[in-house]
Parts: structure tokens; C-alpha cells; sequence
């Protein structure tokens, strides 16, 4: 996140200096020449605009202040011309701005020898830059006019202008001054703009004099703008010489409007009038044309993994706030009567699946329909899809709902034979990360544990599906126990899909597609985060920010959740007065306990300053969840994986595999322990196997080592939790909890996801709902994933998972072989703790502990009977 205080301290300095060398440059006589003396006779050319420029959202204003180019945060075209009362010639004007750099064309009438409008013409080209955001612009122009005098003397010099344009909520100021490169001349314009009630009523006057006039000399104009509906904008505007020009504008589209402009002398009658036609900023979010509303069915493709953040380059993943936003965005949309959902290929994790299903669930409680295709998938993507109104499933499509297990593949006796040493430090009940290697059977504590997350998992799936399919649970556990898998024709006949066929068929049924009935237990509030989705475009001045940060992988100071680098975001976004809150999403099994301090510490003081909501993905536990402690909400959703609060270790030795192998080791050392983590090298691992075990003084000291940080633990969660010791202990031990028992046991605030959490910051930041937000996401993961280019002829080696990227859908179900893709390498990136991976993960962090006590909850796989393909 970029600080931008700069900017707004280089444009208050550059309007001094405008000011002031508007006071000392050479003037002109105080009358006004017939031909204004060879500079712009602005209080009559700016009434094409009926506006002024500091407050007109057209491409147009930028010809009179350039920084008004900048100010329109995209580019926009503007054409018109004029109808002039006593003439059948007409004047044109052109403007084209790519919003840095800008163009202007305008053909100008001069009156004839007896006053007739448009006895002459010249045609003037204006090129200018501009820069700056929101708060405040900048910008530079030159303008020509090809050609000499006209007949009776009238002339247009060339010039330049500089000018600058403020706005916050309610009030926009903007200065121009125009030097003329012919003569001594110079002429300046202020204009001021007030929104009392919001974009919606914009009230605006402006004042032009030159050097040398008197205060009577001063010309001003004022008026009004209303944007009466989305559609419709009406304005008028007076000048103090008594002219008037009124405006009305119909809105085509968000960004293409009509507009007649009529101008009246002070007697009341018709000068001329002006036509315009213009493509430029989003107007008001409502102005969708003259189609029906409803009538776009938009599909959302959720094929492959999904991720928190994309590389810049050969990166096709979906990001999760992202899908996030664009569901929230078709709700507020009146052209969108639905969405149409592909969960062909889809490969993400249950907790995703489940916000996913909540956000669709937003938008069918918004009036929506949700219409769902899918052709493959076990209980969670049953469960996803049976938020639709209409589930579609291809002809040779099937179903495996076989229910949930969760196991885990036991070495001792593999190390045993091979000779390989290991000794588990569990001095806690519940952390049972290390039992693989010291155990050939489920310890009855992690038996214990995993039920019981299993089963919430269960209830969670299985209790969205059967209410929002209307099938009683005795029905559903019948479908499980005499079939499990399903062929589409199964599904059809037991309520799970209504309609066979292709992709494209369930597009082009989308239309007609029926609601069903009810809505469902648990949906997302859309509408409360980005702000007035019709009125919000026009506000002015710089958004709040909510700046979104991300803890992904295991905690590591430099891979994993990058805990150097993210706590100097932390930092970076606590000292940033534009944000206004800070949501993190932790998506970690733990890790080195270093590095969650590092990033805890970080929330603990941006929780001082500003709001800090904590969102949890599908596992923030242990090092994962000490991360998460300090906020001021924790945010999980009901199969997030969480808790596991205590320390584990353990240490590996060469007991036989050396010999085995026909490799021996040899060193010197100073000091009793030096050679402790020394020993032989695993050829084709670069992993370094200790040579020899813990003698009983070294394991002593491990044991007090990890009891030391487990009270450590315990005492802090206490603190940010407002528990009792005690009871964190009893439900610490390193046990791992369900997102929904972890409310009940106060170790979160809410279940929900995501966007619940963004909702929550901006409600803790004070800031109103309607009002606009902009959401800014790091730490960055960079242009390009340099390791995903490289071949990969073996299977991928243990450290290999530790790479630089945050696919919270990597690994489950995984794909660890060899990367045949860019984005199968990418996919196989950091893990959030389960998947067939999570075991390689831990082992890797045991190895390089060194004996340090780890944060990190045990190895999680999850089966669900989707096809892993």
C-alpha cells in the first residue's frame, strides 16, 4: 500500500504558486475586448459544460483545467455541437481523454462587423497531461489555433494553462490560470463545488478576472446539478451578466449519455443550443439502458483451483475476493436477473466451498437466481451446488457420496526397517502431529479430536444440503447406505439435481429457470461492503480503504506466510491514515513459532489504531491461530479447522540407514551439543539426518523448551480471549476444533467468511454502509512464478511445497506429481494443512526446527469420494 499524502502536499503547493504568479504577471486593461483579447472568454465557453470544470465529470472540462482530465479516473470521449438561434451554422466541439493525457478540438464563432452570431470561425486544438488520484489532480495544457486573424480583428492566441482540482466528500475546489504566448496577457479562473446531501445534488460557482480588474470587473456563475434518477440529470446555470444555460441528460448506459443544452440570453431568449453526446466515467450504477431489468444471466466458470492471490503473469486461477466481489456485484446489479455457476473441474477446498456457497446464497436472498451446472463430486460440491435454484448435471456425470473420513498413513515401522530413528516430544495430549512417525495406530486422543471434526464437517454439508433439496434425513442417509454412487439418473430420481444436460443447455434454460422455495440457514449479507452500488460511483474524493492481508502457508519468516515481509505491511497499513480497518486472512497449520510472534505482535499494534478482523480459511490453528488471537474479532466459518493450541517437537536420527546405505559420517566439534543436528546427507532429499539421538540432559531440556512456550501460549490466548487460564488448557492441549464448536468455546466471535469479515471492518470502522470502499490486498506474491517454469522430471521433493504462492486448493485433492503445466505447478504451492501433502510439509518443518519447539497442527487429509482428476 502506496501513501499518497504526498500527492496532496505537491497540489496544495502547486495552487500557491499559481495563485501567486497570477497576481504578478503583467495584466491586460480592465475592459473586455470583443474578442476577449486573444484568451478564452471562459464564463461563456465553460456554459457548454452548464457545470464547472472542478465539478464536471466529462472529458470535455479537462479543455478549461486540465487537471479535471485526471479527476475522471478513466477515459471518456465527448461530441457536440451547436444550434446557434440565427444562423443555420453550427459549431462543433471534441474532447478525448485516456485520463493522464488529453485532447481537445472546439470550433469557435466570432460575431461579424454587425453582431451577427457566427459571422466568423477558427478552429483550436488543445493537448495537455494531467496526474494525480481522487483527492487531488494536477495538469498542464497547450493550446494552438492554426491560421491568423479572423476578418474584424477577432483572434485566438495560443496559450497555456495550469490548474489543479481538490475534492473531498462535499467540497471540490478547482484554479486554473491561462498565460497567453502572443501578448502580456492572463487570465485565471477558481470554481468551488458543495454536495450537502451527497452526489446526488451538487451545488457549484465560479468566479474569472485578470490582472487589473476591478472587484465589479470579476465575472461569476453558479448553479445546481441534480441527478434526479439514475437516468435522468438536470442542471442549470446563471451567470452574473445574466445569461442562463439549463442541461438535461439521459443516461444510455453507466458510461454513455445524450444531453440538450439550452442557453438563453438575459432577456430570456434561445442563443443556441448544444447536443452532446459522451462516453466517460461510470454515472449512477442504475442508468443500465432500456432493456428489461433482470435480463443478463452472467455464467461464473469456478473450474480448477482456486487462490487468495495471482502472479501477474501465466497465472489463470480464480481468487477468492474476487468470485467474492462479482456475486456481489451481480446482486446489485438491476440488469442481472442471475448467475449461471460451471462446477466442472473445480478443485478448492471444503472451507471454500462453503463461503462460496454462502456468497451464492447472498445473492439468491437479493432476488437472484442461482442456476448450477455441475458433472463430477462428492459431499461438498453437493452441497455448493444445492444452493441453486436449478442443479443441471451432464448425462454421464455421477455422484460419489460415500460421507467423510479422515486418516493418516503411520512410518514406524517403515522407519524401523529402513533406520531411521525418531522421538516424539508430546507432552500434550491432543498434539498428535508427530504420531505418524512414532506410532503405527491412532492414538486414542487424536481418534478423539478427528471424530469430532469429522462429524461437524458432516452436519455442516449434509444439513445445507437436505433443507435447501427439501429431502428428510432419513431419506439421505438411505441414499448413503444403499448407493453411495450415484449415475446422473440416480441423482435425478433422488432429488439431488432437477435437469440433465450440457453446459450449453443450462445456459439457454437460465431464463426460465424456477425458484425454489425457502432460502437457507447461513448467507452472506451482500450490499454492505463496497457501498451504494448506484449512487456510490459519484461520490467524490478518495474512498476508505480496507485494506485485506494474508497469512497463507505454514509460518515461516521468509516462505510460507513471509512473516518478515508481512509484518512490515502491517506496519505499513497501520501508519496508512487511508485505511480506515484491516481484514487478515489466515490460512496456516502453523508453523515456527518465531514467525507467528512476528506477525501477532504486528495485529496486536494495528489493533490499537484501527480495527483488525481476522478471517480464517480452512485452517488457522496453532501457529495458525496465535496469529489470529490479537484481532478484535475472529471471524471462522463452521468447517474451518482452528484452535490446536500447544507446541509439538521431536527429533530424527541415523540409527541404521546409513549403514544400510553405505553411508557414513564424520566431524569435529567444540562443545557437548555442537554435533547434535549434524549427520549424514539424504541423497536426492538435501535434507541433513542427525547422526545420533538425544542424550537424557538434551531431551530434558527439550521437554522444558516446548512446556515453557505451551504456558506462553496459553497465557496469551487468555489475555486476547478474556478467558481463564484454566479453562484455555482444558480446551488447548493441541487440540484442533471446528469453526462451529470454537464459537461455542469462545476461541471465535462468528462464523461466516470472507466477505462476513469485511462487512464486520466496515461496520467496526464507522464507516456508513452506503459509502464507498476500496479493498487493497498483500502482500503481493510477485509478477511471475519463476519454479513453476522449471522442469520437473521426478516427483517433487519434500521442500518443494514451500514455495512462494497461496493456493488455499493445493493439495486437496493435490497433485504433488510431476508438474506437466504452469498451473499444475503453481497449484501444487503452500498448503493450509491438509491434503496428501500436509504430511511432507510437517516433516520438512521438523527437520529444519533443529529442535525448536514447533506451532503446527497435525497433518489433516479429508475424503469426501470426489474425483481427484
Amino acid at each position: 500500500m502506496v501513501c499518497f499524502a504526498s500527492v496532496g502536499r505537491a497540489t496544495a503547493l502547486a495552487t500557491v504558486v499559481l495563485l501567486v504568479l497570477a497576481a504578478f504577471l503583467p495584466g491586460v486593461p480592465a475592459a473586455w475586448a470583443a474578442d476577449n483579447g486573444g484568451l478564452p472568454d471562459l464564463p461563456r465557453e465553460t456554459q457548454i459544460l452548464v457545470d464547472t470544470p472542478g465539478t464536471a465529470n466529462s472529458a470535455l472540462a479537462g479543455v478549461f483545467n486540465p487537471a479535471a482530465w485526471a479527476m475522471q479516473h478513466s477515459w471518456g470521449a465527448y461530441l457536440s455541437w451547436d444550434d446557434l438561434a440565427h444562423s443555420d451554422r453550427k459549431a462543433w466541439a471534441g474532447a478525448v481523454s485516456l485520463r493522464y493525457l488529453g485532447f481537445g478540438w472546439r470550433q469557435l464563432r466570432f460575431p461579424g462587423p454587425a453582431g451577427e452570431i457566427g459571422g466568423s470561425s477558427l478552429d483550436e486544438y488543445t493537448l495537455g497531461l494531467s496526474a494525480g488520484r481522487r483527492t487531488a489532480t494536477i495538469g498542464m495544457s497547450y493550446a494552438w489555433v492554426p491560421g491568423g486573424p479572423l476578418p474584424g480583428g477577432a483572434q485566438r492566441d495560443g496559450r497555456l494553462t495550469a490548474g489543479v482540482v481538490g475534492r473531498w466528500r462535499v467540497v471540490s475546489v478547482g484554479v486554473a490560470s491561462l498565460w497567453d504566448l502572443q501578448r502580456s496577457s492572463n487570465e485565471q479562473q477558481v470554481d468551488l463545488g458543495l454536495r450537502p446531501l451527497g452526489p446526488r445534488l451538487t451545488l457549484f460557482g465560479d468566479a474569472v478576472c485578470r490582472k487589473g480588474d476591478a472587484f465589479a470587473d470579476i465575472h461569476t456563475g453558479y448553479g445546481v446539478r441534480a441527478e434526479i434518477t439514475p437516468k435522468l440529470t438536470l442542471a442549470a446555470k446563471a451567470l452574473s451578466t445574466g445569461e442562463v444555460s439549463l442541461g438535461v441528460t439521459l443516461g444510455l448506459s453507466p458510461r454513455d449519455h445524450v444531453s440538450w443544452r439550452p442557453h438563453l440570453d438575459n432577456d430570456g431568449h434561445r442563443i443556441a443550443s448544444t447536443w452532446a453526446l459522451e462516453y466517460g466515467p461510470p454515472a449512477a450504477r442504475g442508468a443500465r439502458g432500456l432493456r428489461p431489468r433482470g435480463h443478463r444471466f452472467p455464467t461464473l466458470d469456478l473450474n480448477g483451483p482456486m487462490t487468495y492471490r495471482r502472479y501477474r503473469f501465466f497465472d489463470r486461477r480464480r481468487t477468492l475476493l474476487s468470485t467474492l466481489a462479482a456475486i456481489e456485484r451481480a446482486a446489485a446489479d438491476p440488469n442481472v436477473g442471475g448467475l449461471v455457476v460451471n462446477l466442472s473441474g473445480m478443485r478448492v477446498t471444503p472451507e471454500l466451498q462453503w463461503e462460496l456457497r454462502a456468497q451464492l446464497a447472498g445473492l439468491r436472498a437479493a432476488g437472484k437466481k442461482v442456476i448450477v451446472y455441475l458433472d463430477r463430486g462428492g459431499l461438498f460440491e453437493t452441497m455448493l451446488a444445492s444452493v441453486a435454484d436449478q442443479i443441471w448435471m451432464d448425462p454421464y456425470g455421477d455422484l460419489h457420496l460415500l460421507g467423510l473420513a479422515t486418516g493418516r498413513t503411520y512410518y514406524k515401522n517403515a522407519a524401523d526397517k529402513v533406520g531411521i530413528g525418531v522421538d516424539e516430544w508430546r507432552f500434550f495430549k491432543y498434539k498428535s502431529a508427530m504420531e505418524s512417525y512414532s506410532r503405527t495406530s491412532m492414538s486414542p486422543a487424536d481418534r478423539e479430536q478427528r471424530q469430532a471434526l469429522i462429524d461437524d464437517m458432516y452436519e455442516t454439508a449434509v444439513s445445507a444440503l437436505t433443507a435447501a433439496r427439501a429431502i428428510p434425513r432419513e431419506r439421505w442417509e438411505e441414499i448413503l447406505d444403499r448407493q453411495g454412487f450415484l449415475t446422473a439418473e440416480d441423482a435425478l430420481a433422488a432429488g439431488l439435481v432437477d435437469s440433465l444436460g450440457t453446459w450449453e443447455q443450462t445456459v439457454k434454460a437460465a431464463r426460465t429457470a424456477g425458484r425454489r422455495a425457502g432460502g437457507d440457514a447461513f448467507a452472506a449479507q451482500l450490499g454492505r461492503v463496497l457501498g451504494d452500488p448506484v449512487w456510490g460511483p459519484l461520490e467524490w474524493g478518495e474512498p476508505a480503504r480496507i485494506a485485506v492481508l494474508y497469512a497463507i502457508g505454514p509460518c515461516d519468516m521468509d516462505t510460507g506466510i513471509r512473516a518478515r515481509e508481512l509484518a512490515g505491511v502491517f506496519r505499513r497499513a497501520r501508519e496508512d491514515r487511508g485505511v480506515k480497518a484491516v481484514v487478515l486472512r489466515v490460512d496456516s497449520p502453523g508453523g515456527d513459532g518465531m514467525a507467528s510472534d512476528v506477525v501477532a505482535r504486528e495485529v496486536a499494534q494495528t489493533a490499537k489504531r484501527k480495527p483488525v478482523i481476522v478471517s480464517q480459511g480452512q485452517a488457522a490453528a496453532s501457529g495458525g491461530y496465535w496469529i489470529s488471537m490479537p484481532g478484535d474479532r475472529i471471524v471462522s466459518a463452521p468447517i474451518s479447522i482452528t484452535g490446536s493450541i500447544g507446541v509439538i517437537g521431536g527429533h530424527a536420527w541415523n540409527d541404521s540407514l546409513g549403514r544400510k546405505l553405505g553411508l557414513t559420517y564424520d566431524g569435529v566439534k567444540r562443545g557437548p551439543h555442537a554435533d547434535l543436528y549434524q549427520g549424514i546427507m539424504l541423497p536426492g532429499i538435501g535434507q541433513v539426518l542427525p547422526e545420533r539421538p538425544l542424550t537424557p540432559k538434551e531431551r530434558e531440556r527439550a521437554e522444558t523448551l516446548l512446556r515453557n512456550e505451551y504456558h506462553d501460549f496459553v497465557v496469551k490466548v487468555a489475555a486476547a480471549r478474556k478467558l481463564p487460564a484454566a479453562y484455555v488448557d482444558s480446551i488447548g492441549q493441541g487440540r484442533v476444533w471446528s469453526g462451529t464448536r470454537a464459537q461455542g468455546l469462545k476461541l471465535v466471535d462468528d462464523l461466516g467468511g470472507l466477505w462476513d469479515a469485511l462487512r464486520i471492518a466496515k461496520e467496526r470502522a464507522g464507516i456508513p454502509v452506503a459509502r464507498r470502499v476500496v479493498l487493497t490486498e498483500a502482500p503481493s506474491i510477485g509478477m511471475l512464478n519463476l519454479e513453476a517454469l522449471r522442469p520437473k522430471l521426478f516427483q517433487l521433493a519434500v521442500g518443494d511445497v514451500r514455495g512462494a504462492g497461496d493456493s488455499p486448493g493445493a493439495g486437496f485433492p493435490g497433485n504433488l506429481a510431476g508438474a506437466l503445466s504452469v498451473e499444475d505447478a503453481i497449484a501444487a504451492e503452500e498448503s493450509c494443512g491438509i491434503g496428501p501433502q500436509a504430511e511432507s510439509i510437517f516433516w520438512s518443518h521438523l527437520l529444519e526446527a533443529r529442535g525448536r519447539p514447533l506451532m503446527m497442527m497435525e497433518p489433516l487429509q479429508i475424503e469426501d469420494g470426489a474425483d481427484t482428476r
